[in-house]
């Protein structure tokens, strides 16, 4: 009789799991793929979300900078049109139920800082990727929008009151990259920027007598090769203060100590490094002689 009691409540036990398992209200532990390669694996979403994930991933850099710079060639020129707004990333590596997590960037203010991108269905039923930055004393919300021409994309971040829903500002960004870069230091989307556009690409080093002294590769991500002990490389991109200098200039540096800081002079063919000379009253640079010259192969 025990026997069989032991037996009759096995039997139970298996039907109820065999129940669990198969119920459709049984928890959903499935992931969707998408084909960015920044974006592995993620939560199970809906195709509107999952095609607005894709749209606005990666670094973002103000369109008003990008179109002078384009022009200029100089970080020191085009710094007034970056204002406030200048760059942002958005890495959707990390994602939790409609919240991506971990981005970063210059929004609404110069201090760069972490947010929040809120997948958020409005009335109208259309999802829409609001900013959070954690911030409760805000009276006007965030959000991005987007305009597709062929392979262009167009990111708006938008500002809104409120209570009356009023668009109040809409700006102008343009992707520099999709996957957001891991390198150590980590490189903004201004920065990659900047370094795809002025100092990227193959070169011969030509020094102050013109002598050539080999070749060298510049990468857009901040790695230098082929120029004495160097690594990395830092174009200036704020200006944002009367401490620093009034031309363009470039840090140079290793993983040590070592460390090289250059005025830089873009041109079509070439780019021109001069040294940098210190006042000791005033802390203030100036432009000195010039090191060596990056010729365009």
């Amino acid at each position: 009789m025990v026997l069989i009691k032991s037996m009759s409540r096995i039997i139970l036990i298996c039907i109820c799991i065999f129940s669990i398992a198969c119920s459709p209200y049984a928890e959903n532990k499935s992931t969707v793929s998408i084909s960015s390669p920044s974006v592995k694996k993620i939560p199970a979403l809906d195709a509107a979300r999952l095609k607005l994930i894709k749209i606005i991933e990666g670094g973002w850099v103000k369109k008003e900078y990008v179109d002078d710079l384009l022009l200029s060639h100089s970080p020191f020129r085009s710094f007034e049109h970056a204002g406030n707004e200048e760059e942002f990333r958005i890495d959707v590596s990390q994602i939790e139920g409609d919240t991506i997590l971990n981005s970063k960037g210059m929004l609404n203010y110069h201090e760069g800082a972490r947010f929040e991108v809120v997948l958020e269905t409005e009335p109208d039923k259309k999802i829409l990727a609001h900013i959070w930055q954690g911030h409760n004393w805000e009276e006007d919300s965030f959000y991005l929008d987007y305009q597709i021409n062929g392979t262009d994309t167009t990111l708006f971040l938008c500002e809104r009151e409120s209570n009356s829903g009023r668009e109040k500002t809409r700006v102008a960004y343009t992707r520099a990259f999709r996957t957001v870069p891991d390198d150590d230091p980590p490189v903004n989307a201004i920065e990659f920027l900047v370094n795809k556009v002025l100092f990227s690409g193959k070169y011969t080093l030509l020094d102050a007598s013109a002598k050539n002294c080999g070749e060298l590769i510049f990468g857009s991500r901040g790695d230098v090769h082929g120029l004495s002990d160097f690594k990395k490389y830092k174009v200036n991109t704020d200006f944002d203060g009367s401490s620093y200098p009034k031309f363009d200039f470039v840090d140079l540096y290793n993983l040590g100590d070592h460390s090289g800081q250059y005025a830089f002079e873009w041109h079509e063919n070439a780019i021109n490094l001069y040294e940098m000379i210190a006042n000791p009253a005033t802390g203030k640079f100036r432009k000195g002689m010039l090191k060596c010259t990056l010729k365009r192969l």
